[in-house]
């Protein structure tokens, strides 16, 4: 035995176990297990979130900090007024194998004392008419889904809004600087929640080309992320056990 090296048998043949190799897999246990029950928690949420779709039910929302409580893709009925302008228009998105706008327009919800942003759907770059991009600006009840804000990979670039224009267009959604027009052109309108879009459901009017079609990751790919998990940690067991039983014998 080497200078320093402690023995692992003490007293009647009682293995003493390293301290830091034990420490490093309970360390590793410990996050492999909590990743494998935040995998089965994840799977019970999209189950929820699947059978909330399918029921097509509108969940009540009683002000803007309720949103954050409100799953991704979730219905809600919503009582506001759209404005006429500013239009956001934004370019290069790819339907049907053709080219062409997504449409988001400002709704203000009294309720809320807030502004939201609402995309109206996708139109054909050949048919375009800023004319047709009116919406009706009576005070009605709208059902809408909510989503995310759209995001870039890569922006090659930055965008470049022009304060009084009616019609904006942009190549990259960004909150921010949508923000800061509808607050130039419309400083009446309640503040615009960034964090935050709406999908304008097919049965409403004022819309576009609307065929919303949600990500969501399967309850069924989330236990198998679980299963993995628990795997790993009974497989760093069994390969800690002979380990030891190596530095026993």
């Amino acid at each position: 035995m080497s200078a320093g090296e402690k023995p692992l048998k003490t007293g009647a043949g009682v293995t003493s176990i390293p301290g830091w190799p034990l420490a490093l897999v309970l360390f590793f246990t410990g996050v492999m297990v909590w990743l494998g029950f935040w995998q089965l928690q994840r799977a019970e949420e999209k189950r929820q979130l699947l059978a909330l779709l399918a029921s097509g039910q509108n969940m009540t929302v009683a002000s803007a900090e309720g949103l954050q409580s409100v799953p991704r893709y979730a219905y809600v009925q919503v009582t506001g007024r759209f404005l006429d302008s500013p239009q956001f228009v934004l370019e290069n998105k790819v339907r049907h194998k053709r080219l062409g706008y997504a449409i988001f327009t400002p709704l203000v919800i009294p309720q809320w004392r807030a502004t939201i942003m609402v995309n109206r759907g996708w139109i054909d770059a050949r048919e375009f008419d800023m004319a047709a991009l009116q919406p009706d600006t009576r005070l009605r009840s709208w059902r809408l889904r909510i989503d995310k804000p759209p995001k870039t990979g890569v922006e090659l670039g930055e965008v470049q809004l022009e304060p009084e224009a009616p019609v904006q267009k942009m190549v990259y959604y960004t909150p921010e600087k949508i923000s800061a027009v509808i607050r130039y052109q419309r400083p009446d309108a309640p503040p615009v929640l960034e964090e935050r879009v709406f999908l304008l459901e097919a049965d409403q009017p004022a819309g576009f080309d609307r065929q919303w079609k949600p990500v969501i990751i399967p309850p069924s790919r989330h236990i198998g992320y679980a299963v993995q998990w628990f795997g790993l940690t009974l497989t760093l067991w069994i390969l800690f056990i002979f380990w030891l039983r190596k530095q026993r014998d």
